[in-house]
């Protein structure tokens, strides 16, 4: 709705500044002393900025809404924002030579082509609300593809951090996508010891009663090998007298 004489008379100080909105943008700002200013928000240059049309009542609510309508005329019409995929185009430009495994290049852009671009390509940067951005995620989980889904809002949030950083965008709200998804199965590392402990471990080895359990884990302990590739290991390929069975003579 927007303002009457009435409410523009009757809008009271309070103990913080407060605005009431007219139409188009234009606004009553009341500070805490009472004054009352006719004011609109724009942006120039990639910031907000504000423009103050006068003082009521000496600037009436209809001349405030004449001068602010004569201003909005005059104003440059504001370029159209590029869509998301050519921001995304321009990062990935800007990200896969920094990538050094040729792989790992092509699944960046293919996770991008394939599961953000349908739903995001075509929209303006600054037009998408989180809740597409959430949406589209999620949607790549589908199907149980739970890491693929956390690998699409990194490379969403990326690129939205891109338009940001080239001033494109002041905010945005693609960060912390990955708090919406389920979360990814953690992997355990296998356990270990500490490098001083290695000596009582053999030892203990060294004392283990069943002989071929005590030989495997002193064969993998002298040859780092894994527990399938010693299990599988043939006398050919053991060294006797300074070579393999298996190696030619001049080996």
């Amino acid at each position: 709705m927007t303002l009457t004489v009435k409410a523009v008379d009757a809008a009271k100080p309070r103990e913080k500044a407060y605005k009431l909105a007219d139409a188009h943008g234009l606004y009553l700002f009341v500070s805490p002393t009472g004054a009352k200013s006719w004011r609109a928000n724009y942006t120039a240059g990639g910031k907000q900025k504000t423009k103050t049309y006068g003082l009521y009542p000496g600037v009436s609510l209809a001349e405030a809404r004449k001068e602010h309508a004569a201003t909005r005329e005059r104003a440059p019409a504001a370029a159209a924002a590029p869509t998301f995929e050519t921001v995304a185009r321009d990062w990935l430009k800007a990200k896969l030579p920094t990538l050094s495994n040729g792989k790992h290049q092509i699944q960046v852009q293919n996770t991008l082509e394939r599961y953000a671009f349908p739903l995001l390509g075509s929209r303006p940067i600054d037009a998408i609300p989180r809740s597409e951005l959430v949406a589209a995620v999620r949607a790549s989980q589908a199907g149980g593809k739970i890491e693929t889904g956390h690998r699409v809002a990194s490379r969403i949030s990326a690129v939205f951090d891109f338009a940001q950083d080239t001033g494109l965008l002041q905010q945005h709200g693609a960060a912390g996508l990955t708090r919406v998804l389920i979360a990814r199965k953690t992997k355990k590392p296998m356990a270990s010891i500490p490098p001083e402990e290695a000596g009582e471990l053999m030892r203990a080895i060294d004392g283990y009663e069943d002989s071929v359990t005590r030989l495997g884990l002193q064969l993998m302990a002298h040859t780092f090998v894994r527990v399938g590739e010693l299990r599988g290991m043939r006398w050919g390929e053991l060294k006797e007298k300074g070579r393999c069975g298996s190696c030619p003579k001049s080996a």
